[in-house]
């Protein structure tokens, strides 16, 4: 496209320089005034092939922005059929998942205090020995409590049985 219009200025001069060299050459040319509307035309036609040129060009860079904007959205849309089958790997999905863990360990803790407490409260019961002051220390501490309870009465049934 560039070649061909250096080549359709090129000519222009040319000939442009050709009729002016005739004129002078002939006593019977055209008068100057003609010689220079003929350069007129000859510019105004270069002005509208490098108006055209230009006009060109920018059809060429927006055709090829149009053709990134597609590729763009093109890779969108596959990364987000990707993402649907293996699932969101953004980091609030991690961190909405990260406070469902820790809510299902809060609930599961919480499950087996209550679970130790009932247990303490059921052998309390049965033996009628010991105190309610366990089952408050069961339900407080847990594991811990329920593995001190259990060692005080491996204790006392021991002291029971030695006389």
């Amino acid at each position: 496209m560039k070649k061909m219009i250096g080549t359709l200025i090129l000519a222009g001069v040319l000939s442009a320089g050709g009729v002016l060299a005739q004129d002078r050459s002939q006593p019977g040319g055209s008068p100057p005034s003609a010689l220079r509307e003929q350069f007129q035309q000859l510019e105004l036609r270069n002005h509208a092939l490098d108006v055209e040129a230009h006009a060109e060009k920018l059809r060429f860079e927006q055709e090829m922005n149009n053709l990134k904007i597609k590729q763009h959205r093109l890779a969108i849309d596959l990364q987000e059929q990707a993402g649907s089958k293996q699932g969101p790997t953004t980091p609030e999905h991690w961190h909405r998942r990260a406070h469902g863990c820790v809510g299902f360990l809060l609930l599961l803790c919480g499950v087996i205090h209550i679970l130790l407490t009932v247990w303490v409260y059921q052998d309390i019961k049965q033996r009628n020995q010991g105190s309610g002051i366990w089952i408050v220390i069961t339900l407080l501490t847990g594991l811990c409590g329920t593995a001190v309870y259990a060692l005080v009465r491996l204790g006392e049934k021991q002291d029971s049985k030695a006389p």
